[in-house]
């Protein structure tokens, strides 16, 4: 008897791990995203545990039924990993720093699915679990609406518990197409005639869980997030409308699949077109209507360009899983501060580009296999709210996948994998609800062999966790004393977080300690080679043990690779001006001025990137300080002759941060500004003027470079 009623509660374990997932992580780990997989991890070992060694057996003894998951479901989810396997051996995992991670979190969500098979058992375990996941939902809101610092960042109220308003927005996508059907009095039939029932308390419920979930995405406002959600619903709404006209006027589903090819290139179409029609202070001014410009999209091309860049290196296996965040460094344009000010993507921002990118052509028919099969599957079970509200959210998800790495966020997966859950408990479900557990198979044996796989997970996945707390430590750890650093590095030296390296090696640097220096950033370079500001480390590492020895050639020399790298980076261009200065090569001097220029009007979206060539820096003999000569064809610096003298030695005495902003209020009182053409507005003349005084300020500016 007592087993019967636990089989009845049962839902209540994962739905409890869920909510915990949910919650914040307290500041423990570098990001929420780091506890909630923590968790993830920690929830497939309790599952295991209570599962396999408690309740299969004594549901098997008292003869209770559950729904037993075919092994080809399961096996469905492992093919976007294994499709990755052959672009592994072929780049031989030097570009793989987060393989570790990718391979361990795949196999605990399979777990996931496996265990929450059991564990909801049929359709009314489904409902109870949905329940939950409303409570969920209406606390997530009111977390953001409340604006409680539980983030562990900002607080931002956008956040609710997740750290980033696109992984919240994620969230509420997947559940909220099944949550608005769970609203609606209604039942699709056998033959998929929609049919009235009526109201019940549980549709209030949802329907209260809904409006929170609508004002969750207003909280979040992500663009990309209600672009897939509009998508779904207006699949589910299409779907409606042609149950209506088949059962009036006996519609072939052919025409349906016609009609949604036609509305998917219509409304896009439609879109652009309105957009066209508007003028650009509107457009701009829309953080919506700006979609449909270039403008709106460039901080993505980022991720998506170098992505394209190392699909054309290796087109047909990819590179293997986890190599995105390597492969970044590898293959970013050196002009990409142009389109974002962001060094380094550990995703793509785009889930089929990261397929072809990790898998590559051979990947991405492996990874369309599962979808396909789904597909074949589900669409003989519509009738069904659950199924057609479950897959109705992880079309949502596919959608938002395409602009956003809100996808990889780790309970937003747990959400998609318990979507499929969903899915595979409708679907094999047997006619008397539920198939009879036996001995059939040796138990024993797969138990272990699973408890196996579990012991695996936390063996791989301990050291990655570990190197966020690692992050956390060694911003946070006050260092004062050589020897507390010696200590520090100690500690840290073999973590497996490249950010706490990262970091390390910053600290070393500040304190001005370069004892082990030169280990840190060989560590760097082991875990990611041409990690953001390798170079530029090294440089300062050996500017400081060099000391009266430095070789300036030498010097530049490190600069430089990190020029290359990263060809607009503020800091590198002021090393490169003072270097010249040193060198009394008033040309560069002018070169790095000009390309700080650039980088100011173009990244300012003051001018497009066609106009770069047309960005210029010129010395005016007759000039007595800055003139910035600006039209909507090009921009000209104008620097004065005796300015320009000024600007050579003071970059080559400027030793302090004191000194520093004497001389970029000296440089700002002489700053003249002329526009030579109409279209600018007062708003954007304040604008232009702001990034010259940016401009002269960052060349101004103060760094551990010695004085020469």
């Amino acid at each position: 008897m007592i087993f019967s009623k636990i089989g009845t509660k049962l839902y209540l374990i994962p739905a409890s791990l869920f909510i915990l997932m949910i919650a914040n992580g307290f500041g423990v780990f570098n990001d929420s995203n780091i506890y909630k997989t923590s968790l993830l991890y920690l929830s497939v070992v309790i599952l295991y545990v209570l599962i396999e060694w408690y309740l299969i057996p004594n549901f098997i003894k008292n003869n209770i039924t559950v729904n037993r998951l075919p092994y080809v479901l399961i096996l469905l989810l492992t093919i976007p990993m294994i499709a990755t396997v052959p672009g592994l051996l072929i780049s031989g995992g030097d570009v793989n720093y987060n393989i570790k991670h990718e391979m361990t979190i795949h196999a605990a969500y399979m777990f996931w699915v496996s265990y929450l098979v059991w564990s909801l058992r049929d359709r009314q375990g489904v409902e109870k679990f949905l329940y939950v996941v409303g409570g969920a939902i209406i606390y997530l809101v009111l977390v953001g609406f409340i604006g409680m610092d539980i983030t562990g960042r900002d607080g931002l109220i956008t956040n609710s518990t997740f750290g980033n308003k696109n992984y919240y927005s994620n969230f509420l996508i997947l559940w909220m197409p099944l949550i608005f059907l769970m609203v609606l009095p209604l039942n699709l039939g056998k033959d998929r005639v929609v049919e009235w029932s009526t109201w019940r308390r549980k549709n209030s419920y949802f329907a209260v869980v809904f409006i929170f979930a609508v004002a969750g995405m207003y909280q979040a406002q992500t663009r990309s997030a209600i672009v897939g959600l509009v998508g779904a619903f207006s699949l589910l709404g299409s779907y409606f409308l042609f149950l209506f006209l088949k059962k009036k006027y006996s519609i072939r589903g052919s025409y349906y699949l016609a009609a949604i090819v036609f509305l998917a290139l219509l409304i896009p179409t439609l879109f652009f077109w309105i957009v066209s029609q508007l003028d650009e202070q509107t457009v701009r001014s829309s953080r919506f209507l700006s979609l449909a410009t270039w403008h709106g999209w460039s901080p993505r091309f980022v991720s998506w360009q170098t992505a394209m860049n190392s699909i054309m290196d290796a087109p047909w296996f990819g590179w293997g899983a986890g190599s995105s965040s390597s492969l970044f460094f590898q293959y970013v344009l050196v002009d990409s501060r142009f389109f974002s000010d962001a060094r380094d993507y550990s995703h793509v921002h785009n889930e089929w580009l990261e397929v072809l990118q990790e898998g590559g052509i051979f990947g991405l028919i492996l990874f369309m296999l599962p979808i396909i099969i789904g597909v074949y599957y589900i669409k003989d079970h519509l009738n069904q709210k659950v199924v057609l509200g479950a897959s109705s959210g992880i079309i949502a998800y596919l959608f938002h996948g395409t602009f956003s790495l809100a996808t990889r966020m780790t309970i937003n997966e747990v959400s998609l994998y318990t979507l499929i859950a969903i899915l595979f408990i409708s679907i094999v479900r047997s006619e008397k609800n539920g198939q009879q557990m036996s001995y059939q198979d040796n138990i024993a044996i797969g138990r272990l062999v699973r408890g196996g796989g579990i012991i695996v997970i936390i063996f791989v996945s301990i050291p990655v966790l570990q190197g966020s707390y690692d992050y956390r430590q060694v911003r946070s750890e006050n260092i004062v004393t050589m020897k507390e650093s010696e200590e520090q590095v100690n500690r840290y030296i073999e973590t497996e977080y490249i950010d706490a390296l990262h970091h390390l090696a910053v600290n070393q640097v500040k304190r001005g300690d370069v004892r082990r220096l030169g280990e840190v950033l060989d560590r760097i370079d082991y875990k990611i080679p041409n990690y953001r500001d390798i170079y530029m480390l090294r440089a300062v590492n050996y500017q400081l043990n060099a000391g009266a020895d430095l070789d300036i050639g030498k010097f530049k020399q490190l600069i430089m690779r990190q020029w290359e790298l990263d060809r607009y980076s503020p800091p590198v261009l002021h090393w490169l001006a003072r270097i010249s200065a040193w060198e009394k090569n008033e040309n560069e001097v002018l070169q790095r001025m000009g390309e700080l220029f650039q980088y100011k009007v173009i990244s300012n979206r003051i001018l497009s990137k066609s106009k770069v060539d047309e960005v210029i820096v010129k010395i005016h003999n007759e000039l007595d300080g800055f003139a910035l000569v600006i039209s909507t064809d090009g921009a000209t610096l104008l620097v004065g002759r005796s300015v320009m003298d000024s600007v050579m030695e003071d970059l080559r005495q400027i030793n302090s941060q004191e000194e520093s902003n004497m001389v970029y209020k000296r440089y700002v009182k002489k700053v003249y500004l002329k526009m030579t053409e109409d279209g600018f507005t007062e708003v954007e003349i304040v604008k232009i003027k702001g990034l010259l005084e940016k401009v002269l300020s960052r060349l101004a500016s103060w760094s551990q470079v010695p004085d020469r």
